[in-house]
């Protein structure tokens, strides 16, 4: 069996609680997620920490309201490396953070459909 991305009793109580408005929370996590990663990206790319910092922390919060708590801890990494200025592995874990986004992504589009 794989692991799962996202917690499913988190998504199931997620479900329960906002009803109807479920999927606008779904369709606007993944918009906002890929953008965060695109900024996210952008900014290693100038090497602004600031803005790297900004774009980890977003996914980080908004990953974990949703129970995707593995993406979130990678994204945590990211945020600590930008406030710290440290680029060890900094690409290797942007890197990382868009493998992981793909595949949260890909089972949060399973959910709604």
């Amino acid at each position: 069996m794989t692991e799962r991305e996202v917690d499913a009793e988190m998504l199931d109580n997620l479900k329960m609680i906002l009803e109807d408005r479920f999927d606008l929370l779904i369709s606007t996590y993944i918009s906002d997620s890929r953008d965060r990663s695109e900024r996210l990206r952008d900014a290693v790319e100038k090497g602004d920490f600031e803005a790297i910092r900004h774009e980890a922390h977003g996914l980080k919060g908004s990953s974990r309201n949703i129970g995707a708590n593995n993406f979130a801890d990678i994204c945590a990494v990211v945020e600590a490396q930008a406030t710290q200025k440290d680029t060890t592995d900094l690409e290797q874990n942007v890197a990382a953070v868009e493998h992981k986004l793909a595949a949260v992504l890909a089972e949060l589009n399973q959910v709604t459909h």
